[in-house]
């Protein structure tokens, strides 16, 4: 992981005061940045996280959004994949079914 966080350009997180208390934060995104930022980047898929700070920014946030940028190595990811076969062998059924018996 970097060790400055990168932050997206044109997707905003935002949280009000006179907001209900199950909306925790108000995602805005500037269509024209975000797509430009989007183009610039290489990565099938981007994880963003909405972060919550210590102490608010000049507009009075607390929220705000960075990128994931968390890399895992090929051995973690061979190991991953490697559970996830087992797991399926292992939910495979043991039972044998004749093959004239059809079940429903």
């Amino acid at each position: 992981m970097s060790n400055k966080p990168e932050y997206p350009k044109g997707i905003y997180a935002n949280r009000y005061e006179n907001t209900p208390s199950f909306v925790k934060t108000k995602i805005k995104i500037d269509r024209e940045a975000a797509m430009a930022w989007l183009a610039m980047r290489q990565e099938k898929l981007l994880y963003l996280e909405v972060c919550e700070s210590q102490e608010p920014d000049q507009y009075g946030n607390t929220v705000y959004i960075k990128v994931d940028d968390y890399k895992r190595n090929k051995e973690s990811i061979a190991a991953k994949d490697g559970m996830a076969q087992a797991q399926r062998i292992a939910q495979q059924p043991t039972k044998e079914i004749p093959e004239d018996d059809i079940p429903f």
